[in-house]
């Protein structure tokens, strides 16, 4: 139980750095958004754990397929001005998107 909330603290402040980086310097927050550097940690831990490939493997067969799929997010923010939306409206049209772009994968893969 303890693991699990150092867990979640140290999300909680990854979170909080990345947003006062992009408050200061939204380029390099871009970089970090964009590199998966949980993936990395994820597969490392999971390696250490457990020195089996084999499901890491499958996890990274996965996220190429799911990754492309949630870029699908961006679109109603990358847009949202030339559209007239706000940022709630864009942030809510971008997660039903992904919502369902990730759903129907899942749907038709199980």
């Amino acid at each position: 139980m303890i693991k699990l909330v150092v867990n979640g603290v140290i999300a909680g402040f990854v979170v909080v750095a990345v947003s006062e980086v992009a408050r200061r310097y939204p380029r390099v927050a871009d970089v970090i958004l964009a590199v998966p550097l949980v993936v990395f940690a994820v597969y490392a831990l999971m390696y250490l754990r457990t020195p089996d490939l084999a499901p890491i493997s499958r996890m990274a067969m996965q996220m190429l397929v799911l990754v492309p799929l949630s870029l699908v997010f961006f679109v109603p923010l990358a847009f949202a001005e030339r559209f007239d939306l706000t940022f709630w409206p864009a942030y809510a049209l971008g997660l039903g998107l992904v919502t369902a772009s990730v759903s129907t994968y899942l749907w038709f893969t199980a």
